[in-house]
C-alpha cells in the first residue's frame, strides 16, 4: 500500500477497490506560515480533518481535528489545540502545539470524527 492509499484508508476510502476506480484527489501540502494558520482556522470552523507535520507530535503526518486556536499575549504566535486522538485512534503526544512548531499541514474534505465514536 503506497502513501496515498494509506491516507485514503485512514480517512475512510476503500483501498481494496481496483486502482482504476480509486478517486485520486491531489493532496495539498501547505508550508507557508500564514497559509498554515488559514488552513487551521478553516479546519476549526468547519470541523474538517487536517494532516499535521510537527516534530512536537512525532514523526510523520497526524490526521486530527483542531479544537481551538489561542493567541499568546504578545500576539506573535498562536497556540493550536488539537483533538486528543488522531484518526487511527492513537493519543497524540501533545494536544497544544505552537504555530511555529508546525512545519506543514494537509487539509482534507472529510469531517473529523473521534475514532471511538466513528465505528
Amino acid at each position: 500500500m503506497n502513501f496515498a492509499e494509506k491516507i485514503k484508508f485512514l480517512i475512510g476510502k476503500k483501498v481494496s477497490e481496483p486502482p482504476a476506480s480509486l478517486d485520486y484527489t491531489p493532496l495539498d501540502f501547505v508550508k507557508n506560515r500564514k497559509a498554515i494558520l488559514k488552513e487551521l482556522v478553516l479546519s476549526k470552523q468547519s470541523g474538517k480533518l487536517i494532516g499535521v507535520y510537527s516534530r512536537a507530535l512525532g514523526e510523520g503526518m497526524f490526521l486530527t481535528g483542531v479544537e481551538a486556536i489561542l493567541s499568546h499575549g504578545d500576539g506573535k504566535d498562536e497556540l493550536i489545540v488539537f483533538n486528543r486522538y488522531d484518526m487511527s485512534g492513537h493519543l497524540l503526544a501533545r494536544t497544544k502545539v505552537s504555530l511555529n512548531e508546525i512545519h506543514m499541514v494537509c487539509p482534507f474534505n472529510k469531517t473529523f470524527q473521534t475514532p471511538a465514536y466513528s465505528a
